[in-house]
């Protein structure tokens, strides 16, 4: 009853500060995006937590599955190929060939299914989905034949042209630039590179919903703020922070932390965020650590911890699904399988037993259980 009264202020909350007349006007401009609802007509956004946006905008076409409830945003990995190599990527220890792009009839078979799941999001990453040779096309259907929201996030470092920008545009639900930590030197001093500035400029004058994704390293923090002013000065006031995690190829965060220095650190960027109007979210595996830290700051903060296979699931160009972009055997399972198949089942199990059930989690974890 408690969560159910949380959610349903949440949502009066929403129509308020959108000044909406209902929700189902929200979802009729499909002023939706990965983890906020906008207005387009009035510019203002609002920050939703997941059982909140699942409740006002979530699975509600299709044939409802049995077992746990269809995930409400599922990330479709067009092509396993980038313009760049970030340190924190999957996708370079991940392939299953090289160059591998998803084909039409495939991704149209996923996306069906999805539909009939009830799926009302799809987010095309992992790799750069701008360079798929179909994407614009591929970002319209989403939409005109299947009734889903479509949100990218690419590093826009391909110059779009008129055409494709009108598309992003109209079509998406948020446009996500992905400018993260070890950029800082470059990005803070010369700004971002002048394709990306082009193309955010060009977007944002055709009014698409834009927003950064920002994977931050602990031994940076202190340069977050001075980040947030930086990507405000480009008309972006959406950032999601995701923790940095090292790969294979990318380098060490081994910042020894104590409670106290991340209080430190994310007051001063909360502080900053509200100064410059700036509305932040969290990827859910930084939600171990962020508790502890918006529990000392005061703040509230509504924890998700791991909603792999649960809320969120991710398609491969050779069509498995796993729980996430992180997931490892043996939890990867064949698209065909379902969504509720054995494979994720396990997953689930591991994870309510063990409550984190990956090694990013069990980092997160064991920072937590030091602190005093």
């Amino acid at each position: 009853m408690e969560s159910q009264n949380r959610v349903n202020s949440a949502l009066q909350e929403i129509l308020c500060a959108l000044e909406a007349e209902s929700l189902q006007d929200i979802r009729h401009r499909r002023d939706i995006g990965g983890g906020s609802v906008f207005n387009r007509r009035n510019g203002r956004v609002v920050s939703v937590d997941i059982d909140t946006y699942i409740q006002a905008f979530g699975p509600s076409v299709g044939t409802p599955l049995e077992g746990p409830a269809a995930p409400y945003v599922v990330d479709v990995q067009l092509t396993n190929v980038c313009n760049l190599a970030c340190p924190h990527c999957v996708v370079e220890t991940d392939r299953v060939e090289p160059d591998n792009y998803m084909d039409l009839h495939t991704w149209r078979t996923i996306l069906e299914q999805l539909h009939n799941w009830g799926v009302f999001q799809v987010a095309y990453g992992e790799g750069e989905p701008t360079i798929h040779p179909n994407f614009r096309q591929i970002i319209q259907e989403t939409r005109d034949a299947y009734d889903m929201v479509p949100n990218i996030t690419s590093n826009l470092l391909r110059r779009l042209d008129d055409s494709e920008m009108d598309v992003l545009a109209s079509y998406c639900g948020t446009v996500a630039c992905s400018i993260d930590a070890w950029h800082y030197p470059k990005v803070l001093e010369k700004g971002v590179p002048r394709t990306t500035l082009d193309n955010i400029r060009g977007l944002l004058t055709r009014g698409a919903h834009m927003a950064v994704t920002h994977v931050y390293m602990l031994k940076n923090l202190s340069d977050v703020p001075l980040y947030l002013e930086y990507i405000v000065s480009l008309g972006i006031r959406e950032i999601g922070l995701s923790r940095y995690f090292q790969i294979d190829h990318g380098p060490q965060d081994n910042t020894t932390v104590e409670l106290s220095y991340l209080v430190d650190q994310f007051g001063e960027i909360l502080s900053k965020a509200d100064e410059l109007g700036v509305i932040l979210s969290y990827d859910t595996c930084s939600d171990a650590m962020l508790s502890r830290v918006f529990v000392a700051l005061g703040k509230s903060h509504v924890g998700q911890g791991c909603a792999g296979a649960r809320k969120m699931g991710l398609v491969t160009t050779n069509s498995l699904i796993k729980p996430c972009s992180f997931s490892k055997p043996p939890y990867i399972a064949r698209f065909s399988d379902g969504w509720n198949g054995s494979v994720l089942q396990k997953f689930r199990e591991v994870s309510d037993r063990d409550r984190l059930s990956c090694i990013f989690g069990l980092t997160d974890l064991t920072i937590i259980e030091e602190m005093p």
